[in-house]
């Protein structure tokens, strides 16, 4: 059974789509490249998230190995800058944001894959 999500995300008057394609009994295949997805996770997202696959131990931000968020979760997080509508800490626009570093939207689906894949292996 191959079931298909699809979730479009309005944020700052960008529409980011995010897309997963989940096979039964299989690894999930997801819209992004993890391994760039990686690369930017540590540059930008372990200083504040704990990710065994990233080797990653902040606390500032949630331990996503525990969380194990979606992949659409993880798209919104990113879109929309934080939890629940309450933004990241001012520290977190340090490192990106407009103006210091803006994510594609391949970097958002990057970033995604990576973090879905990780925790759902």
């Amino acid at each position: 059974m191959i079931r298909a999500v699809l979730l479009v995300l309005l944020a700052s008057g960008v529409a980011v789509v995010a897309f997963a394609v989940i096979r039964g009994g299989g690894r999930p295949q997801v819209a992004g490249d993890p391994v760039h997805g990686k690369t930017l996770f540590t540059g930008y997202c372990a200083e504040c998230h704990t990710l065994k696959a990233a080797r990653s131990t902040g606390h500032f931000g949630p331990n996503l190995d525990t969380m194990r968020p979606t992949y659409a979760q993880v798209v919104h997080q990113i879109v929309t800058g934080g939890t629940q509508g309450a933004g990241l800490p001012p520290t977190a626009r340090l490192t990106f944001g407009p103006g210091i570093h803006t994510f594609s939207s391949a970097d958002i689906h990057d970033i995604a894959a990576f973090v879905f894949l990780s925790t759902h292996a």
